[in-house]
């Protein structure tokens, strides 16, 4: 495993498939088991969090991350698990105040 530093934090990479195929079999790895459809449940929870927080889009950390929090949204909704809390989540979601938050910074 090696860790990648960037602008948005520290990246986690395993540098062996056989690792992932390790954590992909829960009779394997136990403990360890990684549950894709769960994790992925998990991104874009965290992700419409943030995308939410009315956080100014003025600071370009800030417009990179939403944009790599707009895309993995995106991305991971299709293989997430359906919860009840995810479906809460995706219908108290205002996009609405987003659009004009963006919109205001630009005209001013």
């Amino acid at each position: 495993m090696t860790i990648e530093r960037n602008w948005a934090g520290n990246t986690l990479r395993t540098v062996h498939a056989s690792l992932v195929e390790f954590l992909l079999d829960r009779s394997r790895s136990g403990k360890y088991y990684l549950d894709l459809s769960r994790n992925r449940t998990q991104i874009v929870q965290h992700c419409i969090k943030f995308i939410s927080t009315g956080r100014p889009f003025s600071d370009p950390k800030v417009d990179k991350v939403h944009h790599l929090a707009m895309q993995f949204f995106l991305r991971h909704c299709s293989e997430c698990e359906h919860t009840p809390q995810l479906r809460s989540d995706v219908l108290s979601f205002d996009s609405d105040g987003i659009h004009s938050q963006k919109s205001d910074e630009h005209y001013n």
